[in-house]
């Protein structure tokens, strides 16, 4: 039910999910939606829980990634860890993104977008510090908040080259602003 929620979530956006879709698109009877989760606000706050456990999940894959890297690792495979971490279709991408703007309306949903925007930061978090940044706390903050806003971007506008010739260089940069290659630079 969850997974169904999620996918109407993704493509009708919050305001699609009731109870009759949600059933419809798992190929239930809506009573069974309404016996687990009595309210849309239960089965959101459920789904949204769902889809946060999952995301820290490969998030934490990420991570155990980036902790096995040492202060020289090579800057490309450790961005690239955290790209792949980062990385869902687009429906999921979405869906997300309704999910935290409805966290907004929907008490019940802060703490859960709270704890996966808290996950993401973490694995930013880490990546920069092992990149050799002073203050990786604060850049992680900053990086989060550009890798949303580019995949915010990619989902009103797909472009492949938008991703190599303005997203990657942004990131680059960012993170060369918290952590330089030459250890001499000031920051």
């Amino acid at each position: 039910m969850l997974d169904a929620a999620l996918r109407v979530v993704g493509e009708k956006g919050i305001g699609g999910v009731t109870h009759r879709a949600v059933a419809a698109e798992a190929g239930i009877t809506p009573g069974l939606t309404t016996y687990y989760f009595p309210t849309v606000d239960t089965l959101l706050e459920a789904t949204l829980g769902m889809y946060v456990a999952e995301e820290m999940e490969r998030v934490g894959t990420a991570i155990e990634v980036l902790r096995d890297t040492g202060p020289d690792a090579d800057r490309g495979s450790v961005l690239g860890a955290v790209f792949q971490a980062v990385a869902t279709e687009p429906a999921q991408q979405a869906a997300q993104f309704e999910l935290y703007l409805e966290s907004v309306r929907r008490p019940g949903l802060r703490d859960v977008a709270r704890d996966c925007l808290n996950g993401y930061a973490e694995m930013a978090r880490l990546a920069l510090e092992r990149l050799g940044a002073e203050k990786p706390d604060e850049g992680s903050r900053a990086l989060v908040a550009m890798l949303d806003g580019f995949a915010m971007h990619q989902l009103v506008d797909p472009d492949e080259a938008f991703i190599l010739e303005v997203a990657l260089p942004a990131v680059l940069a960012l993170v060369n602003a918290y952590a330089p290659e030459d250890p001499g630079a000031s920051r």
